[in-house]
Parts: structure tokens; C-alpha cells; sequence
């Protein structure tokens, strides 16, 4: 197959990008779109929306947590949360937890909880500019979402929506829940 001049130089770099991508993570994180990671989570004290208690993200060590980051103005967001809201049950025996977090500080509580309440999520809602958190957690965009391991430790990174409802993602995903148990 021939290419173009452009599309020949862009070919080696983007050769070893995917060399490096491959090499980067482990053989069951590449399935889900996981990007290895091993790095302490700063503490944290969530605030949570409408008056809910706080969360204490180290009050969570001993079982894994999706920690995801959203905004109500995101479209894929919107549909990925009742979704992950489901994984819980889904994945009963991990003892898996999830913790919504809206990113946008445009958001007012009671937009963030109308939000949350459209899309099946009946957890409490999470405001990431109150609780302090860095914005380092979603510079790269919305929905972002971080494995942390039953030490409190981050364990991955989920750039973009999933399909967090296929069987064979949650399957893979159960697998990345017992290492990060570990």
C-alpha cells in the first residue's frame, strides 16, 4: 500500500506512540482502556451537593472506588452515569464503590442533583471546586474516571465514556477490581 509524503512521516511517530501505549499498561488493562497508573491519592474531603455529609476519600481504603469526574453540560457523561451507577450491583462481590464528582464550577447544587436524579444516579453528588480538588483530576476533559485500589492508591484512568453495561467490559473490568485489590 503506498501512502503520501505527510502520512509517511507521520507513520514512524505514530509507530512508536502505539509501541509505547501497548508497552505502557498491562495485557488486561489494554481490553478496558485503562491507563496504569500507581500514584498516591492526595487526601481528600469531598463536598458533598444539597447538604449531604462529606466524604473522606480515605474513609474508602479497603475496597476499590471508581472516583468519576463529570459536568452536567456533557452529553457523554449523561449517559455513562446510570450505567455506572449500576456497576456496584454488577459487581457485588469487589465490593466495588462509585463517587460521582461534578467538575464544572459554573454548576450550582441544585443543577448538580437535578443532573444526577435524570440519570439514575442516587448516590450523593460530589462538588470538585468546594472539596479543593485539582483540577489536574480532568484537565485532559469529562468523563474522566480513576480505579483506586483498596490501599487508597490510583490505580488507573479511564480517559472518555466506556461501555461500563457490556458484558465483556465488566468482565474485564472485575479482573482490573481484583488486581487493584491486591
Amino acid at each position: 500500500m503506498k501512502f503520501s509524503r505527510p502520512v509517511r512521516r507521520f507513520l514512524p511517530a505514530l509507530t512508536l506512540v502505539l509501541a509505547f501505549r501497548a508497552h505502557a499498561s498491562p495485557e488486561g488493562s489494554r481490553s478496558l482502556g485503562l491507563d496504569a497508573l500507581d500514584a498516591p491519592m492526595p487526601a481528600t474531603r469531598l463536598i458533598a451537593a444539597g447538604g449531604a455529609p462529606s466524604l473522606d476519600l480515605a474513609s474508602l481504603r479497603g475496597r476499590p472506588v471508581l472516583l468519576h469526574f463529570w459536568a452536567t453540560w456533557c452529553a457523554p457523561c449523561r449517559r455513562e452515569m446510570p450505567l455506572l451507577a449500576a456497576l456496584p450491583e454488577r459487581l457485588k462481590s469487589s465490593g466495588l464503590g462509585v463517587v460521582f464528582v461534578d467538575i464544572d464550577p459554573a454548576d450550582q447544587e441544585p443543577a448538580a442533583i437535578k443532573f444526577a436524579a435524570d440519570t439514575a444516579v442516587r448516590a450523593p453528588v460530589y462538588m470538585a471546586v468546594p472539596s479543593g480538588l485539582s483540577s489536574d483530576f480532568w484537565t485532559w476533559g469529562v468523563p474522566v474516571t480513576y480505579l483506586l485500589g483498596s490501599d487508597g492508591r490510583i490505580k488507573g484512568r479511564f480517559l472518555g465514556p466506556r461501555p461500563w453495561d457490556s458484558a465483556a467490559f465488566v468482565a474485564a473490568l472485575s479482573t482490573a477490581l481484583n488486581s487493584a485489590s491486591k
